[in-house]
């Protein structure tokens, strides 16, 4: 009688631990697809980021160019060449 007991006993601690870790397990889960969300997240945040840093470089070189082809003449220039 005391060893069925026993054995009772340790069934219902054994399907309750399972259920404690199917909990601890679901908390885990979650918690990763969070994380792996958030992983992607930034990942794609910094893609953009550069994508506008190429388009800013793009636009910078533009204008430097733009502004190499008619530069404005200052006084000594103008002097030199009269």
């Amino acid at each position: 009688m005391a060893s069925c007991l026993k054995k009772v006993i340790l069934k219902r601690v054994f399907i309750y631990s399972l259920g404690f870790f199917s909990a601890k397990r679901k908390q885990f889960e979650q918690k990763r697809k969070l994380h792996y969300n958030e992983f992607q997240a930034v990942k794609l945040a910094k893609q953009l980021m550069e994508e506008e840093e190429e388009e800013d470089e793009d636009e910078n070189n533009e204008v430097t160019t733009k502004s190499e082809v008619i530069q404005p003449m200052d006084e000594n220039s103008i002097t030199n060449n009269s």
